[in-house]
């Protein structure tokens, strides 16, 4: 504990004075110049630090810039998508999840409980399998194709249900299907008696960059219908799609 408050230590100095060399921030720290050289070393490697090498000076690395850039999307995606997903939970009293792609995991980032008085297992932090989930699968869907096959060549499946996909052929003829409707829906794929349906965010790059969803369970007097909030949850993700700065493209005939 003792070696992590020493290196929050030289973060926090860094962060004030932008730059310093070894001795200075072994002075500022309390720390002795020894120690403050091996901590450094190793944010450098990681990225967390950059050193100059003509003047020796130590600063912040561009991994904080990778984080602070993570952080703002996150806020952003929230911000845009707070009214729009109260109206959607309020008008059909059922489970309303967002999620967040981040890199190369999909994130619960925000979520309205249903009406009803189920409830269904899933938190905010909590990662999204993208071939199990509808939200994971609309945002391949997505995807330039070049960053969908990457992801898609990752993917290790894991049985959540006897109706998971697990074959990834049979996943790529699922994503097609997606990319050619506009929405994607999993029937208890990835949850027993849980039915969700999910539509694509984009932001003002044209960049998926995350889903909206709605979730049913088997008990909702909706399951009937599943479908016909399709027309909602695309309404409801081209909102906020919107508010992301993102202009869909008109098609001309």
């Amino acid at each position: 504990m003792k070696a992590l408050k020493k290196v929050f230590k030289i973060i926090e100095i860094l962060k004030d004075i932008k730059e310093a060399r070894l001795y200075e921030i072994a002075d500022m720290a309390n720390i002795n110049k020894s120690t403050a050289h091996r901590i450094l070393n190793e944010l450098v490697k990681e990225g967390y630090i950059q050193v100059n090498e003509e003047d020796k000076k130590y600063s912040l690395g561009m991994k904080f810039l990778e984080i602070s850039n993570v952080l703002m999307e996150n806020l952003s995606l929230i911000n845009a998508s707070k009214e729009i997903i109260d109206d959607l939970n309020n008008t059909t009293k059922e489970t309303v999840h967002l999620v967040l792609l981040m890199g190369d995991k999909a994130i619960y980032i925000d979520k309205r409980e249903s009406k009803n008085s189920v409830r269904m297992y899933s938190r905010i932090g909590l990662e999204v399998p993208f071939y199990a989930a509808a939200v994971g699968k609309v945002i391949l869907a997505e995807m330039p194709e070049i960053n969908r096959n990457e992801m898609l060549n990752r993917i290790s499946f894991k049985k959540y249900t006897k109706k998971t996909i697990l074959d990834l052929n049979k996943l790529r003829e699922e994503i097609k299907k997606i990319k050619q409707q506009g929405y994607a829906i999993d029937h208890e794929e990835m949850q027993e008696n849980i039915v969700c349906i999910a539509a694509a965010i984009k932001d003002y790059t044209e960049s998926v960059v995350g889903a909206l969803s709605i979730t049913l369970t088997l008990y909702s007097e909706n399951i009937k219908r599943p479908h016909a909030y399709k027309d909602m949850v695309m309404d409801a993700a081209k909102k906020i799609s919107s508010n992301l700065g993102f202009i869909e493209k008109r098609v001309e005939y």
